[in-house]
């Protein structure tokens, strides 16, 4: 009885042992992912506006399970949070498949795709957005933008210049 209990408990601290170095791998492994994809998407036009400062990137495994059932098992699916709000980054690790550069990646936010990195495909559908927090004016039906306020973007300071005359001579 004595000899039972002895392997009981060996086998009970070997399966303590594993399932804890499992535990520990898979954190790590979350760390690696976000010491490496932050410094890449952090500072994006589509992250800045939607996200801000990012505060957690993590491995999202049901988001990731999906994208390879329906034939994309290159691609992860990264939860990604921050200071303005929380969204689902899709990305494609290099052809090494590494993630220390990526190949693309896309912010899925509020239901709608916009690009990060890179060129993802087009059937991803994704919005490529300016790089300020104002995206530029829509053109009107004629294909014109319109003009831009008079001293913002063009350089004058809106005021009038002094009239020169010539010098009499």
């Amino acid at each position: 009885m004595k000899t039972v209990g002895i392997i009981i408990a060996i086998l009970v601290l070997l399966g303590g042992c594993c399932v804890g170095g499992g535990f520990t791998l898979f954190y790590l492994f979350e760390q690696q992912v976000q010491t490496a994809i932050t410094p890449q998407v952090e500072g994006t036009a589509a992250v800045e506006r939607f996200i801000g400062k990012v505060e957690t990137v993590k491995l999202d495994v049901n988001q990731t399970v999906q994208q390879a059932q329906s034939g994309d098992d290159d691609r992860l699916a990264m939860s990604i949070s921050g200071d303005k709000g929380a969204g689902l980054l899709l990305v494609k690790p290099s052809e090494e498949g590494t993630l220390a550069k990526l190949e693309w990646a896309i912010l899925e936010y509020d239901g709608t795709s916009y690009v990060v990195l890179g060129t993802p495909p087009e059937t991803l559908d994704a919005i490529t957005l300016s790089g300020s927090d104002n995206p530029s004016p829509p053109a009107d039906e004629s294909g014109v933008k319109p003009a831009e306020p008079v001293g913002e973007a063009s350089g004058s300071s809106g005021e009038a210049e002094p009239a020169t005359t010539p010098a009499a001579g």
